[in-house]
């Protein structure tokens, strides 16, 4: 049977207590070394550095570990030479060296362990904080932002006995990992605003503050003690550990394992669940979430929201508040997939709500990356042309302000594109919103401008095709996270060969007031054409006023016509 682990902090372990001599010091000088059997400890009593031996090897370490928390117990906190122990330690010594560095020896004077440096200094030592940061500096210098080196900066993410890590992992949805080797012991569900799944509120509300950042750029949790607790994770074998249970409704998939402690495999239905009959999700309140691997989430979406997807979606298991600090906002959801599936060509539909693409619809890949599935008419032969266009020609472009085309789907009458998911959906959505349009301030929207432009820039020169795309407007340009644009809807466009500029054709298509007055009038079209569109789309940009539809007390102009008014009257800057 598989002992049970009760997680309580920060990941230690321990080790057996030496006979050691503690130094009156903190710091190690260019004449001082440690041997086996001496320490130093930090000015405030929390830290201890020196030689240590983990319980049940003979092996030995150069580590820092909490100073008197555990009478019978180090609990280590960091290590040193972690990939390369000592055997033997009777002549093995700890020392700092000029430039600046600190070095391990061996019994036979091998160097074991180093830190390194880009700098020298005259005077350098080692300090220990009673932080537990170890650093190397000059005696003189007290700037952190000019040490030469610091053990925070190498943080140790192993408990040798066992091989347990710790990390964050932000597949799905983020949630901590502890894995025994590549075996994953333990979970610690969602973060929920305040605390993480595994971590009773109770438990952290007197002793320390966390804060997590997760956005496009990292995933970060960081605690912050208060009133002077020392925060810890203690690993431990526990009979005590709550039992794990199936919800109402479903049992053990293996009960055997269930028998034996071994709770991996988890719970099943116990009546298979039929899509063609309505479904009802039950609350349960103060639980452990799971595993969120193959999650989804949306931060604007309410709980009714979260319902009525997961109502329509046979593959979503369930859902819940993202954070509980915001109200009714924020969802995340649970899908199962089928064993064996090639997850590059399966995929889920989960929201069919993106008001700014009508003809397109959210769905999510196994993997849990979100993609834009575009559905085709099944009826339209305009539909099945453009189809065909988008594929040929933005499977052959990449550019950063292109959206990215992932794959396609022709099954019978089904024709669909699959895109990289833009998660601020479409400019339109933006400029022309009178409560949207205040977050394009003006570098932002000079920042659109200019991806729009590099864009055609590539289309009209730089591709191995010369690509006019014809249908320019503020709809077909999606922006991602971070606002950059991403031009889209290629089944209009058209190639020209060599050092052709343009064409002409007598099925004029686009949208009217986005069109050059010769394509529009005469069928003729080139990159001018596209110039032209983008013209009056950043005369939108810079207004927020829709071309069309653009109404000015003194006249009856529309946008374009007011434009000029203003430039003939030299007001237009």
């Amino acid at each position: 049977m598989e002992a049970s682990f009760f997680l309580l902090f920060l990941l230690s372990f321990y080790s057996t207590i030496h006979e050691i001599s503690t130094t009156t010091t903190d710091v190690i000088t260019t004449n001082q070394s440690i041997i086996d059997g001496e320490t130093v400890v930090s000015s405030g009593g929390t830290f201890e550095l020196g030689f240590f031996s983990p319980s049940g090897t003979s092996k030995q370490y150069i580590g820092i570990w909490y100073k008197q928390i555990l009478l019978h117990a180090q609990t280590v906190v960091w290590v040193a030479n972690r990939e390369k122990p000592l055997t033997n330690t009777s002549s093995a010594v700890l020392k700092v060296i000029k430039p600046g560095i600190i070095v391990l020896y061996s019994d036979k004077n091998e160097i074991i362990w180093s830190t390194n440096t880009s700098r020298s200094v005259q005077n350098p030592v080692a300090l220990l904080l009673d932080s537990g940061n170890l650093i190397v500096k000059d005696a003189n210098e007290e700037n952190p932002e000019n040490f030469l080196w610091q053990s925070f900066s190498f943080p140790t993410d192993k408990q040798l006995p066992g091989d347990f890590t710790l990390h964050l992992d932000p597949t799905g949805y983020p949630q901590f990992l502890l894995k025994r080797g590549t075996r994953v012991s333990a979970r610690s569900g969602p973060w929920n605003g305040l605390y993480w799944s595994w971590a009773p509120p109770q438990l952290l509300n007197n002793s320390s503050i966390v804060r997590v950042v997760f956005n496009e750029k990292e995933v970060q949790d960081t605690y912050f003690p208060i009133n002077n607790w020392l925060t810890r994770l203690v690993l431990t074998s526990n009979d005590n550990s709550p039992l794990c249970g199936c919800l109402d409704k479903f049992v053990a998939k293996h009960p055997q394992q269930w028998e034996k402690g071994d709770w991996s495999e988890g719970c099943v239905h116990k009546t298979p669940l039929d899509c063609n009959k309505e479904r009802v999700f039950l609350k349960y309140p103060g639980i452990k979430l799971p595993d969120t691997n193959y999650s989804k989430y949306d931060r604007t979406m309410t709980l009714e929201g979260c319902r009525r997807v997961c109502s329509r979606n046979c593959s979503c298991t369930a859902y819940s508040s993202l954070d509980i600090t915001n109200g009714d906002k924020g969802c995340l959801f649970w899908f199962e997939y089928e064993e064996g599936k090639d997850t590059h060509r399966e995929f889920l539909i989960v929201d069919g709500d993106d008001s700014s693409r009508p003809d397109s619809v959210i769905g999510v890949l196994a993997e849990g990356q979100e993609i834009a599935v575009k559905r085709l008419s099944r009826t339209s032969m305009q539909g099945l042309n453009e189809f065909k266009n988008e594929v040929i020609y933005i499977s052959k472009l990449q550019h950063r302000n292109l959206v990215r085309l992932m794959g396609c789907c022709t099954q019978e009458e089904e024709k669909m594109l699959i895109y990289e998911y833009m998660p601020n959906k479409s400019l339109n959505s933006y400029i022309f919103d009178q409560t949207k349009s205040i977050l394009l301030d003006w570098p932002t929207r000079f920042n659109i401008i200019n991806g729009i432009a590099r864009g055609l820039l590539y289309l009209h020169q730089d591709s191995q095709l010369r690509i006019i795309h014809r249908n320019l407007k503020a709809s077909n340009v999606l922006l991602d996270m971070e606002m950059n644009p991403k031009i889209s809807d290629f089944g209009m466009a058209r190639s020209v060969a060599g050092n052709e500029m343009g064409a002409k054709t007598r099925h004029v298509v686009g949208t009217y007031g986005y069109m050059s007055p010769e394509y529009a009038v005469d069928g003729i079209f080139s990159v001018k054409s596209d110039v032209f569109s983008f013209g009056v789309l950043m005369l939108e940009i810079v207004s927020g006023k829709r071309k069309r539809g653009f109404v000015h007390q003194d006249h009856n102009l529309n946008l374009l016509g007011h434009a000029w008014k203003l430039y003939k009257e030299d007001r237009s800057h």
